[in-house]
C-alpha cells in the first residue's frame, strides 16, 4: 500500500496511520512527507497561490520519532528510510522540515 503525499493533510494523522497499517497486507510506504527531527509536530497552512490555487489549507509537519512510534503501536516496523526532497523553511516555524518517506513492514 501507498500513500503518497497525503497524511500529513489527515486532520487525525494517528488515525489514518493505523487505518493504513491495518489495511495493508505486508507493505506500508508513506511517502512525500514533511518531518522534523527537534521539535514537536506542528500544523502549518499551505498557501498555493503560485500555482494557479486560490485557497489555502492545514498540513502536519510531524516530528520524526512520533511518527515512528506510532507506527510501531500501530503493528509496523520502519524498513527503510528515504529523502524525498529539499528541506522546507517556514515563515515563523520552529525548524526547517525534510521531505522523507518510510518503508514500513507490517508486523501485527
Amino acid at each position: 500500500m501507498v500513500a503518497a503525499t497525503s497524511l500529513q493533510y489527515a486532520e487525525d494523522w494517528r488515525t489514518t496511520l493505523t487505518g493504513l497499517a491495518g489495511s495493508a497486507t505486508r507493505w506500508l510506504f508513506v511517502t512525500r512527507l514533511s518531518v522534523v527531527r527537534q521539535v514537536p509536530s506542528f500544523v502549518v497552512v499551505q498557501r498555493p497561490y503560485a500555482y494557479g490555487y486560490q485557497t489555502e489549507y492545514l498540513s502536519w509537519v510531524l516530528n520524526r520519532d512520533e511518527l515512528l512510534a506510532h507506527a510501531s503501536a500501530a503493528g509496523l516496523t520502519l524498513e527503510r528510510e528515504f529523502i524525498a526532497g529539499a528541506p522546507t523553511v517556514y515563515a515563523g516555524g520552529p525548524e526547517p522540515s525534510e521531505t522523507a518517506g518510510f518503508l514500513f513492514k507490517r508486523t501485527g
